[in-house]
């Protein structure tokens, strides 16, 4: 809460009229987070890691305020907003909530002799409010493979002053729903102003009417970025260098 007092008096102990104004809001976000994980090497060269999960992000939030002004008396014990005799008292309030949800998350990994590495994962996620029942889900796969070089018998021992050297390749899609919120969705407003018209014939009293607040589009959907990589990892001088390129 706050209350403004006014800098200076008057002779009557006065020099403003007072604002006091008050609010309180509450929210939560939860995260329910979990997975399974598997690992297992066979015939001492073929060595297999998978992970399967879910994951949801929900929040809630609520808040009011008021305000008001025109104070007799600036004494703390007044410092209320009905206390104020303002003929135009304002209060707001709002709420918000939201929801992500991963269904799916997929990580399978595959190696093998120590030489050849596969990687691939999938993750299906939802956002509740940024997209429509059309376009809610969104699925982004990646892959990526490696080459460790210095297992080869051809580099293995070879070179001292090289301990690992690893080519590899990725490609990806990302997701992004850092969009508007319900942009899915038309909406209207009350407009005393815009929208409003005299519904008994006169030009002195206007109704308020409905207006366009926003034209929705039903098949906004998920942004997606594709990234693609190529590089080289090397660790030289007994592993106190590295250098990834």
């Amino acid at each position: 809460y706050y209350f403004n007092t006014p800098a200076y008096e008057n002779s009557e102990g006065r020099g403003g009229i007072g604002d006091f104004g008050e609010g309180q809001n509450f929210g939560y976000t939860l995260t329910w987070y979990n997975t399974l994980s598997f690992h297992k090497t066979f015939k001492d060269k073929h060595d297999v890691r998978a992970l399967v999960g879910t994951e949801i992000v929900k929040g809630l939030g609520r808040g009011v305020s008021g305000s008001s002004n025109n104070y007799f008396s600036f004494d703390r014990n007044f410092w209320q907003i009905s206390s104020g005799l303002s003929t135009t008292p304002y209060g707001s309030s709002y709420e918000y909530a939201f929801a992500k949800y991963s269904p799916i998350i997929g990580k399978l990994d595959y190696t093998y002799n120590n030489k050849y590495l596969l990687s691939g994962s999938f993750r299906r996620d939802g956002s509740s409010n940024a997209f429509g029942p059309n376009n809610k889900y969104g699925n982004f796969v990646s892959a990526s493979a490696g080459w460790r070089l210095t297992e080869e018998s051809f580099l293995r021992d070879k070179i001292s002053w090289l301990n690992d050297l690893n080519l590899r390749v990725g490609y990806g899609i990302l997701g992004n729903d850092n969009t508007v919120d319900f942009g899915f969705v038309t909406s209207y407003v009350f407009d005393p102003y815009s929208a409003g018209y005299p519904l008994d014939g006169s030009n002195t009293s206007y109704l308020p009417g409905l207006r366009h607040n926003a034209i929705g589009n039903p098949d906004v959907k998920w942004e997606q970025s594709a990234t693609t990589d190529v590089g080289l990892d090397a660790t030289l001088f007994n592993n106190s260098v590295n250098i990834v390129l």
